[in-house]
């Protein structure tokens, strides 16, 4: 039962990590703190469900649509909003604020148009067997597709141009543009990848659990303490924030209740603030 149990979290904190990708990029690039991160997954999850179940769009066909519709979103939010905070000395709050609005108007869409009631879709995915443990194929799609995606976020930061400017950038607006690379169109590529990325969370998220508008805070919550746990703006450490807050999540209804298994993710969070506010591992931005 321990090992069934482990594995549902491991495969629980790839998907975790995956939801964390976008925000942890926007933050550590930009300062911004995008509140409304969990609703966006939301959002897009629900636009996988109505091109699955509505349209009968094949669901990974579906999360590959999402990908060029999310990066034109972000860069559509960055110029529309986001660009007009980023040269202020209070962007952190300031961006609170406008993205705290944004989650309010994002929840209220989706609550309007589907309801509050659970909507999930069938997944045509087999159950497989590894040494006794049942590993269900949409949460095994979903761990290996976040697993994936980390590693190509991490050889783009290494070694596209692209990723070493956005990691330029996180460290000196003004040295970046010193040495010609243009902070706002830099950050403008950033904040569209991280709603690409977003996107692919958001039918990850659809395909594995049942949808409720109320999920955003869910998904929110446990996003910036993935982020936090991991290191602002790693891809590496956001992967094993996520395993870590998935293995204890799902080995601590073990011992507790399962309402209040949720709870330990903002106990993870206050002690790595406490005692690693800078994360297990080195952030994007070294402040």
């Amino acid at each position: 039962m321990e090992a069934q149990i482990l594995a549902g979290g491991i495969l629980l904190g790839g998907i975790y990590a995956i939801a964390a990708l976008g925000l942890g990029l926007v933050w550590g690039v930009m300062s911004v703190v995008n509140v409304a991160h969990g609703d966006l997954l939301i959002f897009m999850a629900y636009m996988t469900w109505v091109m699955v179940s509505v349209q009968g769009v094949p669901p990974f066909i579906a999360m590959l649509i999402l990908i060029p519709a999310g990066f034109i979103v972000g860069v559509l939010l960055y110029r529309i909003l986001v660009r007009h905070l980023i040269n202020r000395t209070d962007v952190e709050l300031m961006s609170l604020v406008l993205f705290f609005g944004l989650s309010a108007i994002l929840y209220g869409v989706s609550a309007y148009f589907w309801g509050e009631d659970f909507r999930s879709m069938q997944i045509p995915l087999p159950t497989f067997e590894l040494f006794g443990v049942a590993l269900p194929g949409t949460r095994l799609a979903a761990f290996l597709i976040g697993c994936g995606l980390v590693l190509a976020l991490t050889w783009f930061f290494r070694k596209a141009y692209w990723g070493k400017a956005i990691r330029a950038v996180s460290q000196s607006r003004e040295a970046a543009r010193a040495l010609g690379i243009d902070p706002d169109r830099v950050s403008e590529v950033a904040f569209g990848i991280a709603l690409a990325y977003a996107g692919v969370a958001g039918a990850l998220i659809a395909m594995t659990s049942p949808l409720s508008p109320s999920l955003g805070v869910v998904y929110a919550g446990r996003s910036f303490a993935v982020v936090v746990l991991g290191g602002l703006g790693n891809p590496v450490g956001t992967l094993v924030g996520g395993l870590v807050l998935g293995i204890t999540e799902s080995l601590s209804s073990l011992w507790i209740t399962f309402a209040l298994s949720p709870a330990v993710a903002f106990v993870l969070l206050i002690g790595v603030l406490i005692f690693r506010p800078q994360g297990l591992f080195k952030p994007l931005r070294q402040r």
